[in-house]
């Protein structure tokens, strides 16, 4: 038997008899497993994202997102080039043609929408 709760739990019941617990070690199940709801809400995208040049070394900023344990992800054309729970960043410059973008991540799967592409201006 399946069933989803209110919640967004979903219970399953049958010969179930162990399963894993977060951790690795095995439970006891009673003919019962509960899977929890994970989060789905993506975390609001970075704004103001910004990019400077220093030499060969890139500096990418941005403001930061509203939530706990949000970390950001730093593309490079459609790479991800950093990761930082900082609002700036350092890449090494790899020529005139480099897009940068900024997009949030939750660490449960959920990512926020990208920055605007910004390119570093070059004196």
């Amino acid at each position: 038997a399946v069933e989803v709760a209110k919640d967004g739990t979903l219970w399953a019941g049958g010969s179930i008899q162990t399963s894993i617990r977060e951790g690795g070690s095995n439970q006891f199940s009673g003919g019962f497993a509960r899977f929890a709801a994970r989060p789905s809400r993506a975390p609001a995208a970075p704004t103001a994202a910004a990019v400077s040049l220093q030499g060969s070394t890139a500096t990418v900023s941005w403001s930061a997102s509203a939530g706990d344990g949000v970390r950001y992800e730093v593309l490079r054309g459609d790479r991800v080039v950093a990761v930082s729970w900082a609002t700036s960043v350092r890449v090494p410059d790899s020529g005139p043609d480099d897009r940068f973008f900024v997009r949030a991540s939750d660490g449960q799967g959920n990512w926020s929408a990208s920055t605007r592409v910004v390119r570093a201006v070059r004196s």
